[in-house]
């Protein structure tokens, strides 16, 4: 797959061009542009987005139980109270 640090990159850049401190505080014109990115990753890689809804379905399911158990995913249950799910 495709480094996440690739993407993280850039919505970070799109952050500070925003002046966002919070990924909820981008606007719309921003999110737009955060996809335009996202897309030149994968080219950057040699690949295309995927324009099929299932393969972008089947790609963002085996995303979040590939990243179940990092360290990230386990403090944000841990501080959400999230338990128990599996």
């Amino acid at each position: 797959g495709i480094p996440h640090e690739d993407f993280e990159k850039r919505f970070d850049i799109i952050k500070e061009e925003a002046n966002a401190s919070n990924d909820v505080d981008l606007g719309v014109a921003d999110l737009k542009k955060l996809c335009e990115e996202y897309k030149k990753v994968y080219l950057e890689q040699g690949k295309k987005f995927p324009s099929d809804p299932y393969e972008q379905l089947h790609a963002c399911v085996k995303a979040v139980f590939g990243s179940w158990m990092t360290p990230r995913a386990v403090k944000y249950r841990e501080i959400n109270n999230v338990k128990s799910l599996l």
